[in-house]
Order: structure tokens, then C-alpha cells, then sequence
């Protein structure tokens, strides 16, 4: 049996699959026995064809999740795998060479923890914009699949760090059962994005208990696509995350309107959003102008979804 499976679950990226499972390839290996699992969440042929033609190169195999969602994909994987422990990666990402070997060495060396995050970088291969600035609105980061809390390992803390992005976690396939599997109301749904499944998953195992540890050394890089590098994408994403933060709180809360003071918090947070925006304008200052732009929106969605939404509704994506 397995120790650890590793997951990616894709949908509709028969191009850049094979890139990310040839980097899995060149690096090195746990001496542990270990299998990678493909969740294929569209059904194309080219797919199964890709896994297939690294069989002699790595211990891949395929499943096929026909229901659309990358939160149905991930639970997918937790059904099709013996191994106690999972670890997901997205199905764009280069794996560093010695990723791997980190994960398993920092599941050995932690046995007390139910999740081990990874180091995210961003792969640039576009020229960033002068208004995409990571200082001064850090959930832009988000938006591009960013996590780095240093160059140093440690216990991961809940409430003051953020949570841990799938592309790039490790989690005890029996904390995930405990927890219920993956919320599929939540995530993306085929094209339409979405997100705050992992999220959930990380507050649901550490909210009852579970332990989790930042692996520093366990690195991968993420593309950049040039189609998430405009304003209107990053309104769109700073909306999106105001709408599922809500509806997260909500259910901590199990309550159909989030806590008093997430308005008031919201509320501060677009009022401030807006002098930047103001600032950064009358300074000539791209960075700064829509940092406040990207909070004023963040702030005006979770007001909107937090008056407007009750608890249970359907997301809309």
C-alpha cells in the first residue's frame, strides 16, 4: 500500500498536463513507496492518453470524475486512494526537484500534524503590470495562486497565517472523511470560478483539532496566465472572495447573516479602499490606485452577500 498519493485533479488542460507531470518526473524520489493519481474532470481522451504515456516514467493512474468541480474532482481522489496521507497539486504547476522528497520528509518528521502546506511561487513569463503590486493589496496574490511564509519550516498558525492553497498541500486522507470531504458548493465549476473549498477544509481540520506545518523546502511554481494580468479579472476575483468569505463565516456562525462585526469591518475596509483609490490617482500611482480599487470591491461584496444572501442558498458562480 501506498504511504502517499499524489493528486491532480485537471480540467481541460491537455497542454500543460504533460509539462507538469514531466517535472514530477525529473525529480527526485522519496524511498517510500508512493503513486500519483490523475483526476480527469472533462473526460477528454488526450488525457487518459498523456497518463498513459508516462507509465513508464512515474506510477500514474487515471480516474475520471464526470460530475464538473474541482471540489467532486478532489473528493474523487480521496475515494480512489489507500494512502493516509493525500497530496494535491494543481494541474498547471512546475514541480521543483526536490518537492517531493520535502513532502515526505516533513510527513515523516511531523507525525503529530494532519496538514503540510507548500511554498507557492509565481513562474512569470508575461511582464507584470505596473498596478499589480503584491505589498501594497496581498490578496492580489491570490488571484495568481501565491503562498510564502518564508524560507523557514515552522508550525503553521491558525488565524494569523492564511490558509493553505490545495495547489500545493498534504492532508490526512481521514481528516478529510472527518470533515465531511470537500464542500462542492464551493470551488470552481468547470470555466466558472469560484474557490474557498480548501480554505474550508483547512478551517474544518484545524477548527477541530489538527495540527498543521508549513514545508518551506516543498516548492512549486505557478504560471502566470496573461488572461489573470487585467483590472476586470482581479474585480472580478476580489467580488468572488468577498462572496465566499461571507459565506463561510455564515456557516462558523451556523447563522444566516454573518457576524456584527463583519459589517462594520467590510464597511471600514471599502471606506479605505476608496481614499487609496483617490490617493493613487491624484499621485499618478498605479499600485496604489488599485490596491484601493481591489479593496473598495472586496469590501462592497462582502457588505452585498453578506444583506442580501441567507445561508443554505446555492452559491452562484
Amino acid at each position: 500500500m501506498s504511504v502517499l498519493t499524489v493528486a491532480i485533479c485537471t480540467y481541460r488542460r491537455t497542454g500543460i498536463l504533460a509539462r507538469t507531470l514531466q517535472s514530477l518526473s525529473d525529480g527526485r524520489r522519496p524511498e517510500i513507496d508512493w503513486d500519483l493519481l490523475v483526476v480527469d474532470n472533462d473526460g477528454d481522451e488526450r488525457v487518459r492518453e498523456i497518463v498513459l504515456g508516462f507509465g513508464d516514467r512515474l506510477p500514474i493512474r487515471y480516474e475520471h470524475e464526470p460530475e464538473t468541480g474541482i471540489a467532486r474532482a478532489r473528493n474523487c481522489a480521496v475515494r480512489h486512494t489507500t494512502a493516509p496521507v493525500i497530496l494535491f497539486a494543481d494541474d498547471d504547476v512546475l514541480f521543483d526537484l526536490g518537492w517531493l522528497c520535502a513532502m515526505a520528509d516533513a510527513v515523516r518528521d511531523r507525525p503529530e500534524c494532519d496538514l503540510w502546506g507548500g511554498r507557492i511561487k509565481l513562474d512569470w513569463s508575461v511582464e507584470r503590470p505596473r498596478w499589480f503590486d503584491v505589498e501594497r493589496c496581498p490578496m492580489l496574490g491570490d488571484s495568481v495562486v501565491h503562498y510564502d511564509l518564508g524560507a523557514q519550516s515552522r508550525a503553521w498558525r491558525s488565524g494569523a497565517d492564511p490558509e493553505f492553497y490545495t495547489c500545493n498541500l498534504g492532508l490526512r486522507t481521514d481528516a478529510i472523511r472527518q470533515a465531511g470531504m470537500f464542500d462542492v458548493t464551493l470551488g470552481h465549476q468547470g470555466k466558472r470560478r469560484g474557490g474557498g473549498e480548501d480554505s474550508w477544509m483547512v478551517r474544518a481540520i484545524t477548527g477541530d483539532g489538527g495540527r498543521a506545518w508549513y514545508v518551506a523546502d516543498a516548492l512549486l511554481y505557478h504560471p502566470v496566465p496573461e488572461e489573470r494580468l487585467s483590472r476586470r479579472y482581479a474585480r472580478h476575483f476580489a467580488w468572488s472572495q468577498g462572496r465566499v468569505g461571507t459565506e463561510m463565516l455564515r456557516r462558523e456562525q451556523e447563522s444566516q447573516r454573518p457576524p456584527r462585526w463583519m459589517y462594520r469591518h467590510a464597511f471600514e475596509q471599502l471606506c479605505r479602499g476608496c481614499m487609496s483609490w483617490c490617493a493613487g490617482n491624484l499621485r499618478r500611482d498605479p499600485g496604489l490606485a488599485f490596491a484601493g480599487q481591489f479593496n473598495s470591491v472586496y469590501g462592497l461584496s462582502r457588505l452585498w452577500h453578506g444583506l442580501t444572501r441567507r445561508r443554505g442558498e446555492k452559491l452562484s458562480y
